[in-house]
């Protein structure tokens, strides 16, 4: 949060005294340089499996993180979008500088983290184990743990597979989810759908605005119901779904439909965090957080092909790139299941 604060108080500075584009790189830098919206949401995700019991109630928290994290981006896209047009980007440039230091006051009045407990083997009591608390403090042998592939900490194959098959079908699902939102605009502007920039606004915010919405109220009950990962590929499925019908639509008013077919595409992500979560211990979870969001910018640049496919096969069907992320995110779910 300091780095984007940083970044916001910079910005502000550079647009009010009008300074050349280049000096704009600086506070980017700084930004990228103290990890970046990757390290708040890193900082988040970890502060909500400490306070968490390892149970679904986790898998339920990072759900709903998910949810609020992409509605919120969802809405003030619009909202940011209609002020620049108004005012310029001095009153939005401070609306964002108020809120990450408000952000950042926020963080420090958080409560503590759960105590972490551990279990001395050679000291029995009644239940079997003495428990003490961790004084924070690691010898080097959990030091260096934590450096290690998450994986590496399982005992049980099973589990290992079950693991490394979440992150495989994660990464698939994140490349076909990039990959389609990098030429969702070319493709709706063009025949035959023919939508102006600002349709496509709107038509965007309102079907990640009701998916965000499925996710924060309807996840929560589907994982009380249902195994997480069964879940998560009912989220893939529905968001395959609506690749299908994006292929096939030649109008339109067919494409207002879409997104009931594709409203479930925001649940697989936080229910795979949650339950990974659930399967590494506390001294794993850093570690398992940030492979995930390295999968996250490896699947932004591979995601990049989807611009080629689309050019590629545009002469001969132009849906093609549709059915090829479609494909990929079967081919995910099956990998989840």
């Amino acid at each position: 949060m300091f780095g984007y604060t940083f970044k916001c108080a910079g910005l502000v500075t550079l647009i009010y005294l009008k300074t050349d584009l280049n000096w704009f790189f600086v506070p980017y830098a700084v930004e990228g340089i103290s990890g970046n919206y990757v390290g708040v949401l890193l900082g988040l995700f970890l502060y909500t499996s400490d306070i968490s019991g390892r149970n679904r109630s986790r898998t339920t928290a990072m759900v709903i993180l998910e949810g609020v994290r992409s509605g919120t981006t969802a809405a003030l896209n619009i909202v940011v979008g209609k002020m620049i047009q108004q005012n310029g980007f001095m009153l939005p440039g401070w609306i964002s500088l108020a809120a990450s230091v408000s952000g950042l006051l926020l963080i420090f009045a958080l409560p503590n983290r759960k105590p972490q407990v551990l279990a001395i083997p050679g000291s029995r009591t009644k239940a079997g184990y003495t428990q003490i608390q961790d004084d924070g403090i690691p010898d080097w042998k959990s030091w260096m743990s934590m450096f290690a592939f998450p994986a590496g900490t399982f005992n049980d194959q099973n589990v290992k597979k079950m693991f490394i098959s979440a992150l495989a079908a994660t990464f698939l699902m994140l490349v076909a989810m990039l990959g389609m939102k990098k030429v969702q605009s070319l493709y709706l502007m063009n025949e035959p759908i023919c939508w102006s920039s600002s349709m496509i606004g709107w038509f965007s915010f309102g079907s990640d605005l009701s998916a965000n919405m499925v996710t924060i109220f309807i996840g929560p009950l589907l994982i009380r119901c249902l195994p997480g990962m069964i879940v998560g590929v009912l989220g893939m499925l529905s968001e395959a779904g609506g690749y299908l019908f994006l292929a096939l639509a030649d109008t339109g008013f067919k494409l207002y439909f879409q997104p009931a077919l594709s409203i479930g595409h925001q649940i697989p992500m936080g229910m795979i965090r949650g339950e990974l979560s659930r399967l590494v211990g506390s001294e794993a979870q850093g570690t398992m957080f940030a492979t995930i969001a390295v999968l996250e910018s490896f699947s932004f640049a591979v995601g990049s092909t989807f611009l080629y496919v689309y050019n590629a096969t545009l002469g001969f069907y132009k849906g093609t790139v549709a059915l090829v992320g479609a494909f990929i995110l079967f081919v995910a779910a099956w990998i989840l299941m």
